[in-house]
């Protein structure tokens, strides 16, 4: 059972795995999740069809990741402030409502993507509460088995994406995407209200309110304490992570370098999702507890490797090879896999590293970095997706996470004693 800690008034994490927190966030997210699991792969293609361009496809992802760095800062001062709950439940409703611009943007006045550009900006406004959000689950999760822990956090929820994703390929083989991706994005607006309430009724707070923060001391000056334990012991980290989220800018056209390049028609796409999710799916808890048992570093660097290799699968498949559908699978596959592995285990040393008082600044500053760098990158991989060559992009990332790997072998290390 949960209790409060008798030296600074924290919330305890219990020694089991699933408590109350985890499961209401488990339960909510097999209701939210799945939908927009399936909306993703179809998502680039709804903004072509709503009249945007690569670039600007490159510039609706740039601006919202941009912008969801940018509220991270005052998210994480709030989350260390006046606590987790609150704001978590109050922007998951508003994120639900955001996605009913998407949902009808195709009913609204020309030009229609920007409907879905607004929808981004709101909806990414309110992931203020990501910090929060990262918290409360470090916080819930016991330090000796935040490898196992996060992994179900992601593999219980994943589940339920199963039937959603061949649902919505078969439907967009049999009436377009275009009608299937206006559907899944009414879904989340409907299965995020939900998740919204259940976060209402049943998450337990873990930080004491106005605690750790004095009233006398402004923003600023806390989040210098917070960039002080950053340099001293999550640097390396920070600096592995960025290099990473530059790979994941690339990511964003990997549909639309399948149908362009491939010559692969847009449909498959969703078939691609529900393979690689269930491949994903497969090794998910494995890897969690090889992250508690080897360690957080080596699994980093193993990922880093293996996401290297991706890329150069990926980029070595052509148009009419007699095994492409298998090959661009298998390929995607390894990509989700190993990028799981890697943020399970990244996210589970930041946890390891950061004390609790400061954990919600230290999640926002770090997220800040990653977002930025990665709008940046998603921005220019657009610019060179349309006018300089659809292949680049891909080869810039897999650069950029081999670079990864050799630093995360050399300079990254592991707390000889994990924060709770």
């Amino acid at each position: 059972m949960n209790k409060q800690g008798k030296d600074k008034g924290f919330f305890v994490p219990s020694e089991k795995l699933i408590n109350r927190n985890i499961m209401v966030l488990i339960i909510g997210w097999i209701i939210w999740s799945p939908f927009f699991d399936a909306v993703r792969y179809y998502e680039q293609y709804y903004m072509e069809a709503l009249g945007a361009s690569f670039l600007i496809i490159g510039m609706i992802y740039g601006v919202s990741q941009f912008i969801l760095g940018i509220v991270r800062i005052p998210g994480g001062y709030i989350a260390d402030r006046y606590g987790r709950k609150r704001i978590i439940v109050v922007m998951t409703f508003i994120i639900s409502l955001s996605y009913l611009l998407y949902a009808l943007a195709p009913m609204l006045p020309p030009p229609r993507w920007i409907w879905v550009f607004i929808g981004a900006i709101i909806s990414n406004a309110a992931l203020i509460y990501q910090p929060a959000l990262n918290a409360i689950m470090a916080d819930s999760i016991t330090p000796k088995k935040r490898g196992i822990g996060y992994s179900l956090l992601m593999f219980l929820p994943h589940i339920s994406s199963i039937p959603v994703y061949a649902l919505a390929a078969y439907f967009a083989y049999r009436y377009g995407f275009l009608v299937v991706t206006q559907a899944l994005y009414f879904a989340i607006v409907i299965g995020g209200l939900i998740a919204g309430f259940l976060r209402w009724r049943y998450l337990e707070e873990t930080l004491p309110l106005r605690r750790e923060i004095s009233e006398n001391n402004g923003i600023f000056s806390h989040y210098r304490d917070a960039f002080s334990v950053i340099y001293k012991r999550l640097l390396p980290l920070l600096i592995v992570l960025t290099l990473f989220s530059l790979s994941m800018g690339a990511s964003t056209y990997f549909s639309l370098y399948a149908v362009y390049m491939l010559r692969l028609e847009r449909e498959f796409w969703e078939v691609v999702g529900l393979t690689s999710t269930i491949a994903m799916l497969l090794v998910m808890i494995p890897v969690g507890m090889l992250i508690d048992r080897i360690g957080r570093k080596n699994m980093i660097f193993v990922s880093s490797v293996m996401l290297t290799l991706a890329y150069v699968m990926f980029l070595s498949l052509r148009p009419g090879h007699f095994m492409l559908r298998v090959l661009v699978i298998l390929s995607i596959s390894l990509f989700a896999i190993f990028n799981t592995m890697f943020m399970t285990a990244s996210r589970a040393l930041e946890a390891d590293l950061a004390p609790r008082e400061y954990r919600g600044r230290i999640s926002a500053i770090m997220n800040l970095i990653f977002t930025i760098s990665m709008s940046i990158s998603v921005f220019i991989y657009g610019y060179l997706f349309q006018y300089v060559s659809m292949r680049l992009p891909l080869m810039v990332s897999a650069a950029s996470v081999l670079i990864a790997a050799l630093i995360s072998a050399i300079v990254l290390k592991e707390p000889t004693k994990r924060e709770l």
